[in-house]
Order: structure tokens, then C-alpha cells, then sequence
């Protein structure tokens, strides 16, 4: 005989996304249907995975199977052979150069900062402070001023913070990308600040500041053997070792390079 203390629970899960293919080109006008596939469906999958006595039932709509289908065949297509990617925010990961015209390099940059602010923002450090710099740069005025690479890193970002937790804790290349987010850190504050300074006439929308002090610092890019700013005279480009005869040649003139010298007080 049943318990009859137990109720029983079905669990259903219904996919679906409408169909955002271009049908006249090709390609995709909006990227969630593969971003919600990097996301939740990989975690509910993963989920199911991890507790073999757990059911459900999960549904998918032809067309997002036939979505996720072509998705995952011109990408493994670009993989091997560098035919293009099929959506525009995608192909930002992607070895080809960032539009520019204005109008669709300022798409890609405000498309990049559509997630969740307070779960997939700010919950990573340098995505908030490139999103920060996006912000002040997201206007027709301005766009011009944002960079291809900075671009590809807003775009890196972007797609890390949309990534499963499933993914996220167990690729090691994921991993590693999250750690060169952090070595980045330094030149996303010297880009905040830049903006700051140059930017925001009504006033700064972030700021870097003392947390023990409350007080605002302005980033400088310093020597750690002594303490001194790089932008000193003293400082000075040089070819460096793996120098190819071209940067041999434009850097020739620098011939003044001496040791360090102790500053007198």
C-alpha cells in the first residue's frame, strides 16, 4: 500500500525559444537561444546527471532543437575549417575584426551588457568594470573610443558570466580565462579612470576607492622596485628579446637606457 503521507511531484521542463534566424542571411538577429544553451539547459542536464534517481521530464520545441542543431554545427564548421560564425556576438570570439560602422559596433557593445546586473554583472569584478567603461562609452558620440580589443574583452565576459555553474567549476579552460580576467584588472581601472576623467561630465557612475578610508584613488602604473610612476622621462620603450627587425628599427633611437638612479630627497 502507498504511503499516503508522499506526493507525488512530476518535474517538467519546457524548452523553447522563438526562431531568431535571419532567413535572408543566415544569421542570427539575437544570441539567446545558444546562450541559454551554454547556460540552463546545460545545468539542467547537468543536474540530472549528478543524481541518477532523480526524473523529470524535459521538453524541447522542434525549432529550438533545429536552432540548437545548426548552432552547434557551424561553430564545430568555423572550428574546423574558419567558415563564419552564425550570430554577430558570437563571432566576437571569433579571429574576425569588430564592424566598423558606428551603429553596429554600438549593438554589439550594449548587446554585451545584457545580463542580469546583480547575478552576472557585478557577481565578477572585471566584467562590472569593462561594463562600466561600456556604459560611458554606449552612446554614437562616444562608441568610436571603444576599441576592437576592448570589445573582445567586454565580449569575453560577457559570455563567461552567461556560462553554467556546471561548466564553470569543472572546464579548465574556463578557469584559465577567469584568472586572465583578474590579471587584466589593473588596465580596466586605468580605463575607468581614463573614462572618468575624460567622459563623464555629469560625474563619475563608478569610482575606485580606500575601502577602509572611503576615499577616492586615482589608478598610476608604478615601478615595484622603487615606487615611481612609469610615465616618468625615465622610463623609456626598448626592444625586447623576441624583438623582430621592425621594432629593432623604430625603437633604434633609444639609445639612453641606464640603471635606475637613486633619488636624492
Amino acid at each position: 500500500m502507498a504511503d499516503a503521507r508522499r506526493l507525488p511531484v512530476i518535474l517538467l521542463w519546457h524548452m523553447h525559444q522563438p526562431q531568431y534566424k535571419d532567413a535572408l542571411t543566415g544569421q542570427y538577429a539575437l544570441p539567446w537561444t545558444y546562450l541559454h544553451a551554454i547556460k540552463d539547459y546545460t545545468d539542467m542536464a547537468s543536474h540530472l546527471e549528478g543524481n541518477p534517481a532523480a526524473r523529470a521530464v524535459v521538453n524541447f520545441t522542434p525549432l529550438l532543437i533545429e536552432q540548437l542543431e545548426e548552432i552547434a554545427r557551424r561553430v564545430a564548421e568555423h572550428l574546423e575549417s574558419g567558415s563564419p560564425l552564425p550570430d554577430p556576438v558570437l563571432a566576437l570570439l571569433g579571429p574576425d575584426p569588430v564592424p566598423t560602422e558606428p551603429a553596429a559596433r554600438l549593438e554589439l557593445l550594449r548587446t554585451c551588457l545584457r545580463a542580469q546586473r546583480q547575478q552576472m554583472i557585478e557577481r565578477f569584478g572585471p566584467y562590472l568594470e569593462l561594463a562600466t567603461i561600456a556604459e560611458t562609452l554606449g552612446t554614437q558620440e562616444r562608441v568610436a573610443y571603444a576599441s576592437d580589443q576592448f570589445i573582445h574583452d567586454l565580449a569575453v565576459w560577457y559570455h563567461l558570466a552567461w556560462l553554467g555553474e556546471s561548466v564553470r567549476r569543472t572546464d579548465p579552460l574556463v578557469a584559465r580565462l577567469t584568472e586572465r580576467g583578474r590579471d587584466f584588472r589593473p588596465v580596466v581601472l586605468s580605463l575607468l579612470a581614463w573614462g572618468n576623467r575624460h567622459f563623464a561630465p555629469e560625474g563619475a557612475s563608478v569610482m575606485l576607492v580606500n575601502r577602509e578610508t572611503g576615499a577616492a584613488v586615482d589608478p598610476i602604473l608604478a615601478d615595484p622596485a622603487t615606487g615611481r610612476p612609469i610615465d616618468e622621462p625615465d622610463y623609456v620603450m626598448v626592444p625586447g628579446p623576441a624583438a623582430s627587425g621592425r621594432i629593432l628599427q623604430k625603437y633604434q633611437a633609444v639609445a639612453d637606457v641606464r640603471p635606475a638612479r637613486k633619488r636624492t630627497s
